[in-house]
């Protein structure tokens, strides 16, 4: 008789906690080899491989994309507050030279002590209608604040971005004029350290990076035992397809054929 499959090299081996067949077969040096050595669905091609690895996938994607929009929404609060803080104090300012009815008085400043350190980039300045420089705080010391862009709104401010050259930092600039009788009008400006906020907003970005990528982990990993577990049921199948083709001399090529099947369609 022919021998299609290769059967009278075929041994039958059982399983003992399952009482399953399987087939050994000379290997290349001649030991005996089990050709179904038992769960194979985590396997390159497999179900399993391909559902864990397109997951992990998409959550990297997924969760990359959200640490920057985290980190945007982050910045933007951040500039929110920054510019708040600068409106309370220009109005403070606004406040003491319409009370002291002088642009020029030295009673006028603010209590932040950030407004006193040279080249913070927390600085104010008061200047008259033809640009020059009436008053100004003591961090101002060293350096030239550059002509804001933009218009004045209805209530006579605008606010925008300038370049604090000496410092080489970027600043959150708010101006506001006010009118004095008989002395015209004044334009107060207020600045703050801009580049402070992008680096609070740079270093929350790599927080978020690391705990969104170990959260990514843990879920490709559940991603994979879910998958594992959930195809269980292809495994038996397969133990019952070799089975009958132990018991019944199926084909070889035939067993292999649906073998493959199962594995990675």
């Amino acid at each position: 008789l022919s021998d299609p499959g290769g059967l009278s090299r075929v041994q039958l081996s059982a399983k003992p906690e399952t009482g399953s067949i399987f087939p050994v077969v000379a290997g290349p040096d001649g030991k005996p080899v089990t050709t179904f050595p038992g769960p194979a669905l985590v396997t390159r091609g497999s179900i399993a491989f391909r559902l864990f690895w397109l997951s992990a996938g998409w959550l990297i994607v997924a969760l990359v994309a959200t640490a920057f929009l985290l980190t945007e929404l982050y910045s933007q609060a951040l500039d929110r507050d920054l510019t708040e803080s600068l409106d309370l104090q220009i109005s403070s300012l606004v406040g003491q030279t319409l009370e002291l009815d002088s642009a020029a008085s030295g009673e006028i400043g603010l209590a932040d002590a950030r407004f006193s350190r040279p080249t913070s980039g927390w600085y104010w300045q008061i200047r008259n209608e033809a640009g020059a420089l009436v008053n100004f705080s003591p961090s101002m010391v060293g350096t030239v604040l550059p002509d804001l862009e933009g218009t004045f709104n209805a209530s006579g401010t605008r606010s925008g971005m300038i370049a604090d050259d000496y410092g080489d930092q970027t600043l959150r600039a708010v101006e506001r004029w006010v009118t004095l009788d008989d002395l015209g009008r004044y334009v107060i400006t207020v600045t703050g350290n801009y580049t402070d906020v992008e680096g609070r907003a740079a270093a929350f970005r790599g927080q978020a990076i690391i705990v969104l990528a170990f959260v990514a982990l843990i879920l490709a990993a559940m991603s994979g035992m879910i998958a594992r577990f959930a195809l269980r049921p292809i495994e038996r199948l397969r133990e019952a397809i070799r089975e009958a083709q132990m018991m019944h001399n199926i084909p070889e090529k035939i067993f292999m054929h649906l073998d493959a099947t199962l594995q990675q369609k």
